[in-house]
């Protein structure tokens, strides 16, 4: 990735990672954003549905995929779960801390 392209995978969630535009837009873009920049590369963005994104980690073609995943994701058998790294609040004022899924690995 470090001076490449971090291809980044990303599933619609509201303000949190709006893919209505020409880029994504949201927190959660801006985070990722600001992650490659760090390493000097370029975002690739891919939007789809998680379990296609999933299936992108484990087969090598994303480095990272986001869209409001909470620490409660389903997907722990099939990807890296990162630190979390922001509460959120539901409808129905539940918390829950949004975390990025990463390859196995």
């Amino acid at each position: 990735v470090r001076g490449g392209a971090l291809h980044a995978g990303v599933t619609p969630t509201g303000d949190l990672m709006d893919v209505s535009g020409d880029e994504p837009r949201g927190d959660e873009a801006n985070a990722i954003r600001a992650f490659a920049q760090s390493l000097d590369a370029d975002v690739d963005w891919t939007v789809g549905a998680e379990e296609t994104l999933v299936r992108g980690l484990e087969d090598g073609t994303l480095d990272l995929v986001a869209g409001g995943i909470t620490d409660k994701t389903p997907w722990t058998d099939k990807a890296g779960v990162t630190r979390a790294y922001r509460e959120v609040v539901d409808d129905q004022g539940r918390r829950h801390m949004l975390v990025m899924l990463v390859p196995l690995g």
